[in-house]
Parts: structure tokens; C-alpha cells; sequence
């Protein structure tokens, strides 16, 4: 195990925070639930953060800069949805929704 890794078993680990979802609830005045992130290889560059809006089932999507820890001014978004991103290359992100249906 890599030295680094090994401060993930104490009592007080060496985290590397790159989001921290309490604070962007408060700045926003949502509750915002993590709800997932895919993040562009092999760079590791850029991510597509999955939140959720008091831990529903629909996903807000953003780009977030992984090396700013920013969202991306006029990035990639996806509005509140049962959707799902997922990136082809650093300017493509192919989506996924689910479709309700009446049966």
C-alpha cells in the first residue's frame, strides 16, 4: 500500500479535498447531495459532477476543473434529470436520460 494511502486507515487521514459539497450547498442555499462523478481519462483533467437536490433520484450535471477544484464557467451542464453523462473525449460528453413511459 502506498505510504499515501496508508493515512486512510488512522483516525485522522490526509485527505485531499477537491469538493466539499457542504460548503457549495451553503454558498448556493441548496441541499445538495453528492451523487456521483465521472471523471475524463487519462488526464483526469476535467469531471462531470453528479448532485442531487436533498438526495432525489434527478441529478444536476457540471464540469468541474479538477486542477482549479472549480466548476467550469460555461461548461458542460445538465439541468435536474434521471440522466447520465459520461465523456467520449475532452469536448464531447455523450448523455443518457431515462423515459418515463404510460404502460
Amino acid at each position: 500500500m502506498a505510504a499515501h494511502h496508508a493515512s486512510f486507515r488512522t483516525d485522522t487521514p490526509d485527505w485531499d479535498v477537491l469538493i466539499d459539497v457542504d460548503a457549495l450547498a451553503a454558498a448556493e442555499d441548496e441541499n445538495w447531495v453528492w451523487y456521483g462523478a465521472d471523471v475524463i481519462k487519462p488526464d483526469f483533467s476535467r469531471a462531470m459532477i453528479d448532485l442531487s437536490r436533498g438526495g432525489a433520484d434527478a441529478t444536476e450535471i457540471r464540469e468541474f476543473d479538477m486542477t482549479t477544484r472549480q466548476f467550469v464557467p460555461d461548461g458542460f451542464t445538465i439541468p435536474a434529470a434521471k440522466t447520465n453523462g459520461s465523456w467520449e473525449d475532452e469536448d464531447t460528453l455523450l448523455v443518457g436520460r431515462t423515459l418515463a413511459t404510460d404502460r
